[in-house]
């Protein structure tokens, strides 16, 4: 199953550690660059899952990206 999120704040990542526990890993994790994020960056990291950070709005190419990826699930959190 392959699944994208966009989390952000302590919600978000209690989300990704649920997801990650439950070997639901997800393949690509965008945050919003506003976001206190830095410890949804840091479980990534040690996850090694991809983190694209989003400046503002989704731009044509990240909406490119989800396309291509074809997730089954895409989670906002």
């Amino acid at each position: 199953m392959k699944i994208i999120a966009y989390l952000g704040g302590g919600r978000g990542k209690a989300v990704l550690l649920s997801l990650i526990s439950s070997k639901l890993c997800p393949e690509l994790v965008f945050i919003k660059s506003t976001c206190n994020s830095d410890n949804i960056k840091e479980v990534c990291k040690l996850n090694h899952i991809y983190i694209e950070e989003i400046k503002g709005q989704f731009s044509a190419k990240h909406i490119d990206v989800i396309s291509e990826e074809k997730p089954d699930i895409f989670i906002v959190s």
